[in-house]
């Protein structure tokens, strides 16, 4: 948890003053829907009976005013904050990936991340940079927010019911260790469902991005059916993923809701009791209606943001193995370059290369070829069969040894 906080704290440096403009605005709106909820209570007991009631209207209409310019003003702060982060969080990571060298294993071993640099394709890093950041990104300039000013709201609503009946503020209250429970035991299950489902999404990706690159070599060798078919197996997986996260975040939701919508309707109850017994006014049972609301709805919205947060936990791990690809030096730090006075070519023998991780999945085996000086040579094949490994050896074997 402290790493997921550290890096979103650390995306923040590029909007903390407008994310605290938002905080602001949705804490002015906060209090103003306090006042109102008092406004309202006075209004039935004391000013409709001996006070001034039109004055007391357009105060109420202006408080209400005030609440729904708020709202759009929160709106727009959260959509140009958005749009602000991932733009910074973009431009970063996509300096990363053009930085990264292409078989930095070392460093990603060291470092736990995971999948090494070569494994993330085109399709995979496409889906990192979209997907991955939009979930990230909303974490910092809506969740975190919003988590701030609910809070407040939480305890707000709690303190002004407790000063009008403390009985029924901490029957309220006592709902927060339940659904903090049930956050617990989301949390772990969501997040390996969450992992699997990008992980099956940056397949599809990849595979697409593939089929359209390679559209005429795929008719050519007639395979449309042999890549269609592939994809709707893919499919298929993702949606079984898909319902069976929905499927458990559904029943978890339900009990959840039945469980506040209760405790709605045991405050109503108790407050017509009271009221019957003439121990409150109409004014106070009008207030405890709309503070039981003002309670469980932030409960309810940090039980919603829960599943949020271990989605975008998920997707941060993601970014983090891009953050953690080892580097190439910049042409400053690089040695200088060798000038040749012809043009040079390359010869491969005996080459072979697989992946140092689990797998050890061979991906070049004895490979010979000879790249002659001022020659085209098309290398061709399907995602993972080589390709991108027989550049780098090419690229990384270059040092002249002899002119001509």
């Amino acid at each position: 948890m402290r790493k997921y906080a550290l890096w979103f704290f650390r995306q923040m440096s590029a909007v903390c003053g407008r994310l605290l403009l938002r905080i602001i605005a949705g804490l002015l709106q906060v209090a103003l829907g306090l006042w109102l909820v008092w406004l309202c209570r006075r209004f039935i007991d004391v000013v409709i009976w001996r006070g001034d009631v039109l004055r007391e209207t357009i105060v109420l209409f202006s408080v209400i005013a005030l609440l729904i310019a708020l709202r759009q003003l929160v709106f727009y702060l959260s959509g140009i904050t958005e749009v602000i982060l991932q733009n910074d969080m973009r431009s970063r990571l996509f300096r990363f990936v053009l930085g990264r060298k292409l078989y930095a294993v070392k460093h990603q071993a060291e470092a736990g991340s995971g999948k090494p640099a070569s494994d993330m394709l085109s399709g995979d890093i496409s889906q990192r940079l979209e997907r991955d950041l939009s979930s990230a990104s909303s974490v910092v300039t809506d969740i975190l927010p919003t988590i701030v000013v609910t809070l407040v709201q939480l305890f707000g609503a709690f303190f002004l019911m407790r000063s009008i009946d403390s009985i029924l503020a901490w029957s309220l209250l006592v709902l927060t260790p339940v659904v903090a429970v049930c956050a617990k035991y989301l949390g772990s299950r969501l997040k390996k469902m969450t992992l699997a489902i990008r992980e099956e999404e940056s397949s599809i990706q990849m595979m697409i991005q593939e089929t359209v690159e390679h559209e005429l070599t795929i008719k050519t060798l007639q395979a449309e059916s042999t890549v269609s078919g592939r994809v709707g197996s893919m499919q298929q997986r993702l949606h079984h993923l898909v319902r069976r996260r929905i499927r458990f975040t559904l029943i978890s939701r339900l009990l959840l809701a039945f469980t506040f919508s209760y405790g709605y309707f045991g405050a109503f109850v108790y407050g017509a009791i009271q009221l019957k017994n003439g121990l409150i006014t109409f004014g106070v049972m009008t207030a405890f209606l709309q503070l039981v609301g003002q309670i469980q709805s932030p409960i309810m919205s940090l039980l919603g943001m829960i599943p949020q947060l271990i989605h975008a936990s998920a997707s941060v791990d993601r970014l983090v193995e891009i953050e953690n690809t080892e580097q190439e030096e910049s042409l400053v730090q690089a040695d200088a370059s060798i000038p040749l006075q012809r043009a040079c070519g390359i010869r491969l023998q005996d080459v072979s290369y697989s992946y140092p991780d689990e797998r050890k999945k061979v991906v070049v085996s004895h490979f010979s070829y000879d790249f002659r000086p001022a020659t085209s040579v098309a290398i061709v094949g399907e995602t993972g069969c080589g390709k991108t490994t027989i550049c780098v050896s090419c690229r990384v074997s270059s040092s002249p040894i002899a002119e001509g």
